[in-house]
């Protein structure tokens, strides 16, 4: 679903709590839990083959971390995700994509496999993602307008404290980038 592992674990959380199962990053059977890295992943082929081994394990849902790697070169070909996640671009992967427009463009392609998208609009490539989305969307941030917006911001040492449409949220990591995370989070549950 999203790039962000930290965004991924508090939607596992939330999925948790609801009594789901899902999958991850990291590659190991833990309880009803399986956990991969998609960039691992050879091909599509071996991915279909881990939906079905899934499958036969009574596994109903996948949080998948969905690299702009595995989306340019096909890995994810043929995956239909309920919600795809856009956070954010930075200069990671430019040995690869060349240029932030490539980098931009692979991360936009999982909108086209996407019934529907949460897109970070307080990112600047973000801020375009909407223009060209093919499914429904929401868009989230602190800064610009967006659907669900973050009000009420405090940021401490213990943590990061939020509104969004009248609800409060508190989580016990610091820094703006969880306040990004838990709307991206909110935007994939809701």
């Amino acid at each position: 679903i999203c790039k962000d592992s930290k965004t991924n674990h508090i939607c596992n959380e939330i999925l948790v709590l609801a009594k789901l199962h899902c999958i991850f990053s990291i590659y190991q059977k833990a309880l009803a839990l399986i956990f991969f890295n998609v960039i691992d992943i050879v091909d599509s082929f071996e991915l279909q083959k881990l939906f079905c081994d899934m499958k036969e394990a009574e596994v109903e849902y996948a949080i998948m971390e969905v690299s702009s790697h595995a989306l340019e070169l096909s890995r994810v070909y043929g995956i239909t995700y309920e919600v795809g996640a856009f956070t954010n671009l930075t200069q990671d992967h430019l040995d690869f994509h060349i240029t932030m427009e490539n980098y931009a463009a692979a991360k936009a392609k999982l909108f086209k496999q996407s019934k529907f998208a949460v897109i970070n609009t307080d990112d600047s490539y973000g801020k375009k993602m909407p223009e060209n989305c093919p499914c429904t969307y929401v868009t989230y941030g602190v800064n610009n307008e967006c659907s669900l917006k973050a009000e009420n911001v405090v940021l401490s040492q213990s943590g990061v404290e939020f509104t969004v449409e009248g609800v409060d949220f508190r989580l016990a990591i610091p820094g703006e980038f969880s306040v990004y995370n838990g709307l991206c989070a909110i935007g994939i549950c809701k």
